[in-house]
């Protein structure tokens, strides 16, 4: 659909996308690594960190969108085994950025244990500038092709970045560029919540990003991977990263003092939560509903989540009374 910038030496070309790609990723190891020196990591352990965890999260990324993809990826020949250099080829298809994050968590934790630190304060300090590169990554998608949503019909809205125009004329929504939007919000907030209790930075950043991207996933008419027919790879791996950082949030809440009874109440809620966007995305595939009021409702279900559990967050940084513990969902605490 849309024309992908290629610069070629000889018989060598690359994308230009894959250039900047590379340029970001470097540029955000380095000032990683600038931050790791001051938490006692050395320059050698803090690079180290960034290969294996950037490798891993390429590779389990790639391996995901393999798997869903399966039949693109068989031999030509026989049609049963994997074609190998169809897989090592990653211009042919892409990879899936929740595998990504994936193998990003698995790449420092397993070197955190090898080098016999604390994961923990790792994941803390990669948290916001994680979320800068992942937004500055989103604004340059459009050069890989990838990052399109429907047609615009409004014309206020016809303009570039949030708008871009395919191979026909039409002006189409940049999903990518809301998302770098939103990622960068997301950042912004984790700065600004000044958040020091270890593991609450990390938290914060999974809960907004898993609730500010199901949206933008929702709207790609793009090479997006989809199961059960209406639903997206992303979107799934969205929801089960913000039920894991949930649990998280709700295991460091119960050690100071939250009833288990009112984490009960807040799991119930966040299953009715995912339920009713599950049904949303049933209904924009099925029904003729009018599209922004489903999408309304959703984001307004995902507001609701990441400010329950935002505020968990909250008490576990600053612990306060049961009864104030208790007051967002109404069980006292003699109860």
């Amino acid at each position: 659909m849309f024309d992908i910038p290629v610069l070629s030496f000889g018989e060598f070309s690359i994308t230009l996308y894959a250039i900047l790609a590379a340029v970001l990723c470097l540029a955000a190891a380095i000032f990683l690594t600038v931050r790791l020196r001051r938490r006692g990591w050395s320059t050698g352990q803090a690079l180290l960190c960034c290969i294996i965890a950037g490798f891993l999260g390429l590779l389990l990324g790639r391996a995901l969108y393999c798997a869903v993809r399966i039949d693109f990826f068989l031999d030509p020949e026989t049609g049963e085994s994997i074609h190998l250099p169809s897989v090592l080829d990653l211009s042919l298809g892409g990879i899936c950025v929740t595998g990504v994050i994936a193998g990003l968590f698995l790449g420092g934790w397993l070197v955190s244990k090898c080098l016999k630190k604390d994961p923990v304060p790792l994941f803390d300090t990669a948290s916001v500038p994680g979320l800068v590169l992942f937004a500055l990554l989103s604004f340059i998608e459009p050069l890989s092709g990838q990052g399109y949503g429907p047609v615009l019909s409004l014309p206020v809205f016809c303009w570039p970045p949030l708008g871009i125009q395919n191979g026909f004329g039409e002006w189409i929504l940049s999903v990518s560029f809301l998302e770098g939007l939103l990622l960068l919000l997301a950042a912004g907030i984790v700065c600004r919540l000044r958040l020091r209790r270890p593991g609450n930075p990390i938290l914060s950043a999974l809960v907004l990003v898993s609730s500010f991207m199901i949206i933008p996933e929702s709207l790609r008419q793009d090479d997006v991977l989809q199961v059960f027919v209406f639903a997206r790879v992303t979107q799934l791996g969205y929801c089960v990263m913000l039920i894991i950082s949930a649990i998280l949030i709700w295991r460091n809440c119960a050690r100071l003092g939250l009833s288990r009874r009112t984490i009960a109440l807040d799991a119930l809620l966040l299953l009715l939560h995912i339920a009713i966007l599950v049904g949303g995305e049933f209904a924009l595939d099925k029904f003729t509903w009018p599209d922004i009021l489903i999408y309304l409702a959703m984001a307004l279900v995902l507001i609701g989540t990441a400010w329950l559990l935002m505020y968990r967050i909250r008490f576990i940084e600053k612990p306060r009374n049961q009864k104030t513990m208790n007051t967002i969902s109404g069980v006292s605490s003699h109860e």
